[in-house]
């Protein structure tokens, strides 16, 4: 299922399971494939255009939503938002609303590890998410023989369950490095 994460008004963080990511009931009809993970949960396999369809019909019905990501004001929103362009799907939310060191509805862990000044050496250096990962403990999704630079490869030679468990692996260590941000480092 989806996980959901809300805001409550003392600033703390709730998780919401939902049952299916479907916002309607035609997503039967735009299922071209069904997985089964190996831990038992469903993966519906669609269409690039109906997923972000979905992905904006959640974020709209989940007005106003906390996203959580790493590096995702320089790369998953603005290539969410230009991709669904080119199909043109229009976004049902700005994703890079805001300015550089303030956008209250968006946790990019990258900046917040890195106190909004990365640079190339110290302190603040901007290590990438495998490196964060194991510092802080966190089993790295990419630990399992596949990364970002590898989906293409894994996509065309069909193995799209590897890319989903990446996924997941991936959603799950940015959730566990959140968790970890919001307990120890953020005020």
């Amino acid at each position: 299922g989806l996980m959901l994460c809300s805001q409550n008004e003392d600033d703390s963080f709730s998780e919401e399971k939902l049952e299916s990511f479907a916002v309607d009931n035609s997503i039967t009809e735009k299922v071209l494939n069904e997985l089964t993970l190996p831990s038992e949960e469903k993966c519906y396999l669609c269409s690039e255009s109906y997923l972000l369809e979905c992905f904006w019909k959640i974020l709209k019905k989940y007005d106003p939503i906390h996203l959580i990501s790493f590096n995702g004001r320089n790369f998953d929103a603005p290539f969410l938002m230009l991709r669904s362009s080119l199909l043109k799907i229009r976004p049902s939310k700005n994703l890079m609303t805001g300015t550089r060191f303030n956008y209250p509805l968006h946790t990019d862990l990258i900046d917040e590890l890195t106190f909004y000044s990365g640079s190339a050496y110290g302190a603040t250096r901007r290590f990438n998410f495998d490196f964060f990962a194991r510092a802080y403990g966190i089993h790295s999704p990419k630990a399992d023989g596949i990364d970002g630079s590898k989906v293409p490869e894994f996509f065309h030679n069909g193995k799209i369950l590897e890319i989903a468990q990446y996924c997941l692996r991936d959603v799950k260590a940015t959730w566990d490095l959140f968790k970890i941000w919001n307990e120890y480092l953020r005020f």
